[in-house]
């Protein structure tokens, strides 16, 4: 019986990968399909609603690391002198250029003092995002971040990376996959001010991510 069933799971498990093979075979004729709604990178405002951006400078090991050059790293200030940071990475189509935010926070010696799950209404939809509250020498910091492939937003990791290799089956581009974070330096007692702060940048930057600037 044991036998039988081991033939069975072998004989699910074959026919599985030829259909895998099969479909890509088949997709492999089809011409590639550009992402719609793809993060427009090289025209990405500096201001965005009272909000003022300048660039912040990433070393030549960061690229490296990331595996792209397609990037922002920004500063937004408002005329209240809140503070933002925005990056964006765009891959080249390479799933390796994306990870969790908090793995280079930790990496750095940042500690990871809580992470939750938080939905953001914007104008006509919303967005699910994760939330990193973080502490280091300089004091707290919180973070938002989402990914992005194509048209679809995830806060889940996993779920882009299954989205990138459904993609890679049906040769479409994956070159606008992107991480999206969000980050602000705060006192503990200022956290909910700058939940406020953060989701008005949000809901004002939202226009430009869905690929309407």
């Amino acid at each position: 019986m044991q036998i039988n069933q081991r033939s069975y799971i072998t004989v699910v498990v074959l026919l599985a990968l030829t259909l895998i093979f099969l479909v890509y075979v088949h997709t492999g004729r089809a011409k590639v399909v550009s992402n719609e709604g793809v993060i427009k990178l090289t025209e990405f405002p500096l201001k965005i609603g009272e909000w003022q951006g300048k660039e912040i400078p990433l070393s030549e090991r960061t690229y490296e690391l990331l595996g792209t050059r397609n990037v922002i790293f920004r500063e937004y200030t408002n005329s209240n002198g809140n503070s933002i940071g925005l990056s964006i990475v765009r891959g080249s189509g390479d799933r390796s250029s994306f990870h969790p935010p908090e793995i280079c926070y930790v990496g750095g010696g940042v500690e990871l003092l809580d992470k939750s799950l938080e939905h953001i209404e914007l104008d006509a939809s919303s967005i699910r995002t994760n939330k990193l509250v973080l502490k280091d020498n300089s004091g707290f910091q919180v973070a938002w971040y989402w990914f992005t492939v194509g048209n679809k937003i995830t806060h889940n990791y996993y779920l882009q990376q299954i989205y990138m290799v459904l993609n890679e089956l049906l040769r479409k581009d994956n070159s606008g996959a992107s991480l999206i974070r969000i980050s602000k330096s705060v006192n503990r007692q200022d956290l909910a001010q700058a939940d406020d702060t953060v989701k008005d940048f949000i809901s004002k930057l939202s226009i430009f991510l869905n690929g309407k600037s």
